[in-house]
């Protein structure tokens, strides 16, 4: 039998998959469905509001067989009964407002002889579009073990399979009222918890911001603790190593290595950014005196002063060495109202290395750090990047 994947990683996971092994001890049909599992064979599964599990799985032929899973659903007494023991449970009811399904709901269910997990194959009803009418066919086994993780992400699908609505236990927990014209049968649950007063949850709409007019609070955000390690140590100490949604390694030390290696780099930037002065340079395009119009594989910016062009890199290693020293052109340059050819020392950079670098820049460089050129190049590639 294929063991390549866990099912069950929470103890309600594990239950559900504990309690259809042991339906399945003496017929055995479960382990063929497992690989099916394994490897992918389950292309899609829902499961409806009011409890039914459909999903595609792909069998031997092109198309998927369709499979379609219910649960016998609790009675009108048995849903007033678990309502009823919830209530009177404050611990049972605090877990339950925090998403959570303790282990003690199963003992509880059991005193008051109310099954929540299948104990037969009778009370669970499935059925699937291949030629195989037994109950577990393969398609079907893959699906239950599928929905294992289905139950790990969200507790409460146990009793979504039993008809029951995560709704109805929070309201038994007293975390949501029950409003009055819902109970009356006036419209569905959503539409009258619009109008319903005191609901302990303020929906994202009805949250308000203050407006401060300005983008800088949002840049003032610190995580530069996150480099040192005994706080980034009590921070990640609140997540857990495998949460669902990574099943394989450490996702906490991963994301606490990602954090500090941006961090780190944030910091090296910053100090970068800080370091650099544009102050006195000039940009000039040049582009080739041709017919084919200028594009920035053949446009180039004379640059100066010369110190200001360490600030550039070209891709062309060989072409770096030979402008290393840098040369001289004339430029045109006003003087009063005339211009005049003035020889200046500088290097031609290839354009696309200038605006390069300043794709890395900080938006607006300080006053003292600048220049009308370089104040040029910032608005252009600002503009570029809207």
């Amino acid at each position: 039998m294929s063991r390549g994947r866990i099912y069950g990683k929470t103890w309600w996971g594990k239950a559900w998959v504990d309690a259809l092994q042991r339906i399945d001890l003496y017929t055995n049909r479960l382990p063929r469905g497992r690989t099916y599992a394994n490897t992918g064979k389950v292309k899609d599964i829902i499961i409806d509001d009011n409890g039914m599990v459909k999903a595609k799985v792909q069998g031997r032929r092109s198309s998927p067989y369709r499979v379609e899973i219910t649960l016998t659903h609790f009675t009108a007494k048995e849903r007033k009964t678990i309502k009823e023991a919830i209530a009177q449970d404050p611990a049972l009811a605090a877990e339950l407002s925090l998403g959570r399904l303790p282990a003690s709901i199963l003992q509880l269910m059991e005193s008051k002889k109310i099954p929540l997990l299948p104990k037969t194959w009778d009370s669970i009803s499935g059925s699937c579009s291949c030629p195989d009418w037994a109950n577990p066919c393969k398609h079907l086994a893959a699906v239950y073990y599928i929905m294992a993780s289905e139950i790990d992400k969200d507790p409460f699908i146990l009793f979504q399979l039993r008809g029951m609505k995560t709704k109805d236990l929070l309201q038994a927990a007293d975390f949501m009222p029950i409003p009055a014209a819902y109970e009356q049968g006036e419209g569905t649950y959503a539409s009258v918890c619009k109008g319903a007063a005191n609901l302990n949850f303020i929906t994202y709409s009805e949250l308000k911001c203050e407006d401060k007019g300005s983008q800088q609070n949002s840049r003032d955000i610190d995580l530069s603790f996150l480099i040192e390690e005994q706080d980034s140590k009590a921070l990640f100490a609140l997540l857990r190593e495998s949460p669902l949604f990574y099943p394989t390694g450490n996702f906490k030390s991963i994301l606490l290595k990602a954090y500090k290696n941006i961090a780190s780099a944030v910091e090296k930037q910053e100090v970068l950014d800080n370091d650099i002065s544009f102050k006195g340079a000039d940009f000039r395009l040049f582009y080739p005196s041709s017919k084919s119009p200028p594009n920035f594989s053949n446009c180039q910016f004379f640059t100066s002063p010369l110190e200001i062009c360490r600030e550039f890199s070209c891709e062309d290693k060989e072409e770096e060495k030979v402008k290393a020293k840098g040369n001289s052109k004339l430029i045109p340059v006003w003087k009063g109202e005339a211009a005049a050819l003035k020889r200046i020392k500088g290097k031609t950079l290839p354009a696309a290395a200038v605006l390069d670098r300043f794709l890395t820049l900080p938006q607006k460089l300080s006053e003292e750090k600048s220049s009308p050129g370089t104040d040029f190049l910032s608005g252009v590639v600002a503009l570029a990047r809207m």
